[in-house]
Order: structure tokens, then sequence, then C-alpha cells
């Protein structure tokens, strides 16, 4: 769905990955696929409840590792600044997946997130990854009782290349979605190369 361009609903900004390289600081922007998928709709006394899967795939080609000022005006410059000597991107592919929902509560649309999941697929086998985390957050207005700012963060720390955490056990309230608020997750992993060569991929 995502290579294809289809979803169920539309985000209002891509996400982008980044590739940063530890000993030169070199960073690279890739811009990801991704759809939405509705999962479900049920009724509860308050209203609709709307379950929703949202999933960002980076996988990188020739033709999307160009410097694009619209991704990142940072990333544009000479061909030797841009490339390295080992570029990773082509070396690995990364996905990752909030499940969301959706429903009222006093007559404003709120939000939570409900699980997370996603990995990494190497495609060299000469590299190797470590260091592997996760963060998700979710802030916002909440309009329950109590009415209240909420702001979580969680970290884990995946020990293989496939994850996924239920966030359903943690008691995260919802927030609004008409005001300002955020959710969502950010992973980083660090390739290796031998020992000469170190990326962070985030």
């Amino acid at each position: 769905r995502a290579k294809e361009g289809v979803t169920d609903l539309k985000l209002k900004q891509p996400a982008v990955w980044v590739f940063k390289n530890l000993q030169t600081n070199e960073e690279k922007y890739v811009q990801s696929s991704d759809t939405t998928q509705l999962l479900s709709v049920y009724e509860i006394s308050s209203g609709i409840v709307r379950e929703y899967k949202t999933t960002f795939i980076l996988d990188v080609n020739n033709d999307n590792l160009k410097p694009d000022a619209s991704i990142n005006p940072s990333a544009v410059g000479s061909g030797s600044n841009y490339k390295s000597a080992w570029d990773p991107s082509l070396s690995v592919k990364a996905y990752s997946t909030i499940y969301w929902e959706t429903y009222d509560i006093n007559g404003y649309e709120h939000i939570t997130l409900t699980a997370v999941s996603g990995g990494w697929i190497v495609e060299d086998p000469t590299v190797w990854l470590s260091s592997r985390e996760v963060y998700v957050s979710q802030n916002g207005r909440y309009e329950g009782y109590p009415k209240q700012l909420v702001s979580y963060t969680k970290y884990f720390y995946p020990t293989s290349n496939y994850y996924y955490y239920n966030l359903s056990s943690y008691g995260w309230l919802p927030v609004r979605t008409d005001i300002s608020h955020g959710y969502g997750s950010t992973s980083w992993v660090t390739l290796h190369r031998g020992t000469s060569s170190e990326w962070v991929l985030m």
C-alpha cells in the first residue's frame, strides 16, 4: 500500500529518515513512504471509535538518494560532501508502524496511541546493527475528567531486528486533535561495517 500510494487517510506531513555518520557528522535525509489503514469502526456510549494503523517504510533507491531541498536544505551540497565513502542507505530497509484510535470526549475528537511496531532488514551481509532504541511519545490536552495537559514518553530497547510494544497497559490519556498535540514513534539503530564506519539511522 505505501509503495503504491494507497492510504485511507493522508498525513499532513511526510516522515523523514536520517542517516548520520558518527565519525564526520554527515547527515543524509530520505523521505519515507507511508500508508494509513482504517482497521475498525465501532460505537461506544460517547460516540464512534475508529482504529487505525500507519506504516512508514524506508525503501531506498538511487532516485530518492538525490539531495532534495524540499526535504531538508542542509542536505544539499556538492557531490563529495553529500556522498560518503560507504553509503549505508542501500544496506538496510526500515519500517515502523503506529497503531492509534480516535473518539469523542465531551464534544472534542481525541487521539491515542495503542501500540507501535517496526524493525530493520539488513540487505548487506557485511553490515551489522547495534544500539537499537525506540522512543514513543504523546502529548496534548485531555478534555475528560479531570481536564488536564498530559505528556507521556517511553523508551524501549529491542534485542532483535523486529519489535512490537502494546501501550494499552500504561494508562495514557488521549489528547485533543483540534489544538496543539503530538504523538508518534522514533527509532534509532547504529549500522556498522568493519571497524571504520558507523552510521545511525533515525
